[in-house]
């Protein structure tokens, strides 16, 4: 039988950070009383969560992400390790 390289799943790989994540977690997310969005808040002045484009034809997409998305920048900040693109 082949050894498992891998862990079935991602909090398996630490999990002493993934106990801290689940002790911090629940005090950081902010509920809106009138809307739909959770966010952390800590994090909601940097993070941004963008609508899917998946439902428009691949035209319409392409021209979507080229007005919001800066290309250049992205990469650059990828590169630096200060953007996480997932």
């Amino acid at each position: 039988m082949a050894e498992q390289l891998l862990p079935q799943a991602l909090y398996l790989s630490n999990m002493r950070k993934a106990v801290k994540i689940r002790e911090r977690t629940p005090e950081d997310i902010f509920k809106p009383t009138n809307g739909i969005i959770y966010h952390f808040k800590t994090m909601h002045r940097y993070t941004l969560e963008m609508f899917r484009t998946c439902q428009f034809c691949p035209q319409f997409r392409e021209i979507i992400h080229k007005a919001l998305i800066d290309r250049s920048v992205q990469a650059s900040l990828e590169s630096q390790k200060k953007l996480n693109w997932c």
